[in-house]
């Protein structure tokens, strides 16, 4: 498939919230909280309604690393009084960092303002390509791939595959399920299970005994942590791919590999600029699906697929304004301070 790729015009709009100078200088909004609302005569003169606002933006959102009690520096006063005052500037930030060891033992960081990390919180997958040698030869012209997911993920699988369990037994430290499948119909579905996640796929006659199956599994030597499931460098394949994919709420779907192993292409012009990387607009040619946006960094290469995700143990949409759209994955991208893909 042919991906047409073109440039999108995006400017960042700065949020300006209670921006204070080191000075105790002026503040474009009210900084006097609570009860030192209503203690303090000087501070009356300023309105309820924007103090409701801040306190009800930070409320949650932000650590107290930023309360300090300025009350009587502010007004030179004796300290009779020591209220709450919440100083927060542009240069000030909350950062929440995720990350998540991929599959040929990578592992990939992402570094996020505070605003998004709650729709952040689903579950990592992934996706793995590799290519089985046999004896002496070299690498053959087949291709196998797996997904991964949580262990906690195999009930599920069975059940979005509408199979049937039919066989369990112990393989290589894991745990082999074997599920006859009717979705896709005369297939099987099948998993190796570790202590946190598991490898998964469907297999088709003639190549699915259970013969077969033991051999995908165990043509890779898989270890199990608790970052993410990992494959052990061997002889008897070459790692081709290997993806980390979440789902982000409200937003889309995320999927991200390192930058050297990516089939993407990078455009010859200039993507937005962004503070992680660039990026670019992928528009659909199907007809079907919403345009996605390819976010290009110094180490990792990540699309965002826009859907109006559920949240996570949901599976209703959210609804909210904007929700699955290219705007609000833009959105969230120019929220990324940093996505790097480390060995």
């Amino acid at each position: 498939m042919t991906l047409c790729i073109e440039p999108i015009r995006y400017r960042s709009a700065s949020l300006e919230m209670a921006a204070t100078s080191s000075r105790m200088g002026s503040t474009s909004i009210p900084t006097c909280l609570g009860r030192s609302h209503k203690a303090c005569g000087q501070c009356k003169s300023q309105t309820d309604t924007p103090i409701k606002q801040v306190t009800g933006y930070l409320a949650g959102r932000l650590p107290a690393f930023c309360l300090v009690d300025v009350h009587a520096i502010r007004h030179s006063s004796p300290r009779r009084y020591r209220p709450t005052f919440i100083f927060w500037t542009q240069e000030e930030s909350v950062t929440v960092t995720t990350s998540v060891r991929a599959a040929g033992g990578d592992m990939l960081h992402i570094d996020l303002d505070d605003s998004s990390a709650e729709l952040l919180d689903h579950p990592w997958f992934g996706h793995v390509r590799f290519i089985p040698k046999y004896g002496r030869g070299s690498t053959t012209g087949e291709m196998w791939g797996l997904d991964l997911a949580p262990a906690t993920s195999l009930d599920a699988g069975i059940t979005s595959a509408g199979g049937r369990e039919v066989a369990r037994f112990s393989v290589n430290g894991g745990e082999v399920v074997i599920a006859d499948a009717t979705d896709p119909p005369d297939s099987r579905w099948a998993a190796w299970v570790g202590p946190w996640h598991m490898v998964h796929g469907y297999f088709y006659p003639p190549a699915w005994e259970t013969s077969d199956i033991v051999e995908t599994f165990s043509r890779v030597r898989w270890v199990d942590t608790p970052e993410g499931m990992t494959a052990e460098p061997s002889k008897r394949y070459d790692l081709m791919t290997a993806m980390c994919v979440t789902s982000i709420t409200g937003v889309g779907l995320l999927q991200v590999e390192s930058k050297k192993q990516s089939s993407a292409r990078v455009p010859k012009w200039q993507g937005a600029v962004l503070r992680a990387g660039e990026v670019w607009r992928i528009p659909d040619q199907s007809g079907v699906a919403s345009t996605s946006l390819l976010h290009i960094t110094p180490t990792a290469v990540a699309i965002l697929y826009p859907n109006d995700a559920p949240q996570r143990n949901t599976v209703t949409e959210t609804g909210r304004p904007g929700a699955g759209t290219p705007e609000r994955a833009l959105e969230f991208l120019s929220t990324i301070q940093r996505l790097e893909w480390t060995s």
